[in-house]
């Protein structure tokens, strides 16, 4: 339709360009003819204008008629609610998808400084109150007493890393780092500060996870031993202390605002995902002449969502 429409509109174009000519021949005409071939002229300079006129209208209505889903589709990815305005969707449908844009990038901003700073408040508490040495000292004061519960406060599945620092002790062990596990007859170094604990994120998830840490607490004279319910049958022994437990709630409220921001990152995505499939779709309901448009999403197996990305089919 649109070749016939550039046909018909180049035909009157080259017709009002040789009108001229042809009015020149029907003046001559009409000098000898009379009014009839006068008429004759007006009558078709009238009918040019019209069949131009009409064929801008159509043009018009092809335009507004034919609503190609790819522009408002890729306007849509990169921000949505663009790709609705582009559409001239309804307001609310657009300000719908440009206001969860806007709250998602809000909240993942908000909560991810929430969980850092929080973060950092849980590691220079943990720096504050927890210590190798009182760690070392109470774990060989304590290993018979705890014993009973099964719980090893030496000698467990985990182990933090140790750093030396002199000459002397890296000549004895062969490197500048070894396992907690290898702390014994360690302590007059460790209390002179030649012997210090690798404070990185196995570290601060250690001393607050597991019963073999809960030594180095400041106030671990005044430990709990604390049941949970690990299933229906079995119960976990915890070492708990008031330093250890305020600890722990710091970590959490930490991991829930960074889960909160990872919910909003997810949320953002989806944002632009659903208002691209939006944009398609009005645009072919709009579209009286494009009705065999598809919108499909690829399986991407790699992707923990499964989202590999859109395809979209026309067909003219």
């Amino acid at each position: 339709m649109d070749m016939n429409r550039h046909i018909t509109f180049h035909f009157y174009s080259i017709i009002r360009k040789i009108s001229p000519v042809l009015g020149v021949f029907f003046l001559t005409a009409g000098l000898y003819g009379g009014d009839l071939w006068n008429d004759a002229f007006v009558e078709m300079n009238t009918k040019i204008d019209s069949a131009q006129a009409d064929s801008l209208a159509l043009d018009s209505i092809l335009t507004d008629t034919i609503v190609y889903p790819g522009k408002p589709l890729l306007k849509s990815l990169i921000i949505p609610g663009w790709g609705q305005y582009d559409n001239k969707a309804p307001l609310w449908k657009i300000l719908t998808f440009a206001s969860i844009e806007i709250g998602s990038i809000l909240s993942a901003y908000h909560f991810t400084n929430l969980g850092e700073s929080s973060q950092l408040e849980y590691e220079n508490f943990a720096d504050d109150y927890w210590t190798l040495e009182k760690w070392y000292i109470f774990t060989q004061s304590h290993t018979a007493d705890l014993g009973q519960y099964g719980i090893k406060l030496t000698g467990g599945s985990h182990a933090l890393q140790l750093f030396l620092l002199t000459d002397s002790l890296v000549n004895v062990y062969g490197n500048n780092f070894i396992s907690s596990n290898e702390i014994d007859g360690l302590y007059e170094s460790i209390a002179n500060g030649d012997v210090k604990v690798v404070r990185d994120h196995h570290f601060y998830e250690n001393v607050g996870k597991y019963n073999q840490f809960t030594g180095g607490w400041s106030d671990v004279d005044e430990y709990d031993l604390i049941e949970k319910a690990v299933s229906d049958t079995s119960i976990e022994m915890l070492v708990m202390t008031d330093l250890k437990d305020d600890y722990l709630n710091m970590r959490f409220d930490s991991n829930q605002f960074k889960l909160i921001a990872k919910y909003s990152v997810t949320a953002l995505m989806f944002n632009h995902i659903f208002a691209g499939l939006e944009a398609v779709l009005f645009a072919q309901k709009k579209s009286k002449i494009l009705q065999n448009t598809k919108v499909s999403l690829f399986y991407n197996p790699q992707n923990r969502n499964g989202l590999g990305g859109l395809s979209l089919t026309m067909v003219f």
